[in-house]
């Protein structure tokens, strides 16, 4: 019965072990050298001459693996032990044996090439590391390598030689191959895993801010620090002074950590001055509570006001309330009307020295006229950002002749813009006593109100602020600072955003003001030269603060220049730079000075 089931290829149910082991390739360890004896007995099997032959070799090493696995399989343990009778060996034919040896020789030959290009070595090797990339292997070579014991003696399936197996022993379908074989074939069996390569980080561009940091905290500054950041459990500040006061609001407004709670730690019946830098948490309530909390205020500045309504400045307007008022700032009192506005002005201004108001879109040219007819001692005036201001808003501007201050800033929108003519009349009317002036953002204005409205009429100047103009010229600014008299001793100057300005301009600018600067913006002046760049630390040796970004012929040395000046010592405690592209990582830097804004490219400094 076996020899006909044998005869026939035709097997009986087998049990779920039997199959599961037949799949794997695994067999009883007694059969492996029978198998392996077979598969070389059926590489010499004879063939018939008229080629059918094919299916000979596919079944002869296949049958004696198929007939060890039903040997032991537990469903033919009943069945008879007759060994099968031996099938007659068949010789190859002459051009059977020649395609075989062509095969091999092709195979050979395409293994020795792909060794040969080193620049596949890696990718060879990576794909032999990736399991979906590796070289797929038979079956009778993956069965081999896992059955054959390290150490017993077996014949290489290419040469015959006989040879050890070891852990390095590797194998194709044809059988176990030697070391020598296994090199010819175009693998190296010692060669070892190439360490996979590291890939270099993507170059960066980064902004290099050299800040000087105290080495040694004052124990002020600590305590201030802590004070600041548990400003909620605190119950009383004491008598720590204004300026330590002063510090601790900046710090908690800076956080907006300011509340309607902890803002009263900062009122006090004996204050005469009082700044808040950030009100925003702080609701209506509050500002009024703020006038019964400090009866003697004289000064009274809030930033972020704007949640201000009408009723705050209402209250404010009772005879009972800031009796003592002299000057106010609001900045963003966006939702006090017009009629609050009035009301405030007729019972508040006669006393007022200084009015500054920003962002406030309902303050109207009525408001305006009632201001200058109760205020008519006005010295500070800040109408900056203010939607409706235009030509005809300055006419009562004119006659307020006490002014020293006058902040008459656009909102850069452009929008509405004073004209050049207006703003000399101006100047003509009040302009021998101003020390402030401000024009930013009214982009109409002309080289006409630099030379006959600045240069012709204003004696006490010591800050001009005249940021975006983009119709002003070089050569205009140039005679404003060379007719402007030598009584104006400036020591503020903001023109930046000016885009027509370059070296003429510059080297006027530090002609005229530069022993007295302080501050300097010159932002955006693209074609000042280096020579002219370099006069600024020659000549403003007392410069505090400068702003120099996206001048384009600013490099190294233009900032060494301004860090170590041939005579004297610098003052210099801010530097922004921010799109000069010239300047390296390497540029010259000073304890106490910051640089701000230094752009350095990361692969320009491996070149």
């Amino acid at each position: 019965m076996s020899q006909r089931r044998g005869r026939n290829n035709i097997t009986g149910p087998t049990s779920a072990l039997t199959s599961f082991l037949r799949e794997h390739g695994i067999t009883a360890r007694t059969s492996v050298f029978a198998q392996r004896t077979n598969i070389t007995d059926s590489q010499d099997e004879p063939r018939d001459e008229d080629g059918e032959d094919a299916e000979d070799q596919i079944e002869g090493p296949s049958q004696p693996h198929e007939r060890g696995a039903e040997e032991y399989a537990s469903d033919n343990l009943d069945d008879s032990e007759e060994p099968n009778p031996p099938k007659k060996k068949r010789k190859l034919t002459k051009a059977v044996e020649e395609k075989l040896k062509a095969k091999e020789r092709a195979k050979m030959e395409k293994k020795k090439g792909r060794k040969s290009m080193p620049d596949d070595d890696d990718a060879d090797d990576d794909d032999e590391d990736d399991p979906y990339k590796a070289k797929s292997k038979g079956v009778m070579a993956q069965a081999l390598e896992s059955s054959v014991p390290i150490g017993t003696f077996q014949n290489c399936a290419t040469c015959g030689k006989k040879f050890t197996v070891t852990k390095y022993t590797v194998s194709n379908d044809s059988g176990l191959l030697c070391h020598a074989c296994a090199k010819a074939s175009g693998t190296d069996p010692f060669k070892r895993k190439a360490a996979p390569r590291k890939r270099k980080p993507a170059a960066k561009r980064v902004v290099q801010n050299f800040e000087e940091v105290e080495a040694v905290r004052p124990l002020t500054g600590m305590c201030i620090n802590i004070i600041s950041k548990y400003i909620d459990h605190v119950d009383e500040l004491g008598d720590i002074g204004a300026v330590n006061m002063d510090r601790i609001c900046k710090i908690v407004s800076k956080t907006r950590n300011l509340t309607e709670e902890n803002v009263r730690l900062f009122y006090g019946v004996s204050n005469h001055s009082l700044v808040i830098y950030d009100s925003t948490n702080l609701q209506p309530d509050t500002f009024e509570t703020m006038a019964y909390l400090n009866p003697n205020l004289e000064q009274l500045a809030l930033h972020m006001c704007g949640r201000m309504e009408s009723r705050v400045l209402e209250h404010w307007a009772q005879q009972s309330q800031l009796q003592h008022i002299k000057r106010i700032e609001l900045l963003g009192p966006f939702l006090v009307r017009e009629e609050a506005w009035k009301l405030f002005l007729r019972e508040k201004g006669p006393q007022l020295t200084g009015f500054l108001i920003t962002n406030a879109p309902r303050f109207t040219r009525e408001c305006l006229d009632i201001l200058v007819e109760n205020a008519s001692q006005l010295q500070e005036l800040r109408l900056a950002e203010v939607n409706q201001i235009e030509d005809s808003w300055l006419e009562p501007i004119a006659q307020l002749t006490s002014l020293n201050n006058l902040d008459l800033a656009s909102d850069l929108s452009g929008r509405k813009s004073l004209s050049s003519a207006a703003v000399i009349d101006l100047l003509k009317a009040i302009g021998g006593n101003l020390a402030l002036l401000n024009l930013n953002g009214h982009e109409d204005l002309e080289d006409d109100a630099l030379t006959e409205g600045i240069a012709g009429n204003c004696q006490r100047l010591e800050e001009l602020y005249l940021r975006l103009l983009p119709m002003i010229t070089d050569a205009g600014v140039a005679t404003l600072f060379k007719d402007l008299p030598r009584t104006n001793r400036l020591t503020r100057i903001d023109m930046s955003r000016c885009h027509g300005l370059s070296s003429l301009a510059l080297t006027a600018l530090l002609d005229h003001s530069g022993a007295t600067l302080t501050f300097l913006g010159i932002n955006s002046w693209k074609d000042a030269d280096e020579m002219a760049l370099n006069g600024i630390g020659e000549k403003a040796k007392k410069l505090v603060e400068l702003d120099i970004g996206w001048c384009r012929n600013v490099n190294d040395l233009v900032i060494g220049s301004l860090l170590k000046p041939k005579k004297g010592r610098t003052q210099l405690k801010t530097l922004s730079c921010f799109g000069c592209n010239r300047i390296t990582n390497d540029c010259p830097r000073q304890i106490g000075v910051n640089i701000v804004g230094v752009e350095t490219d990361l692969r320009r400094q491996r070149l």
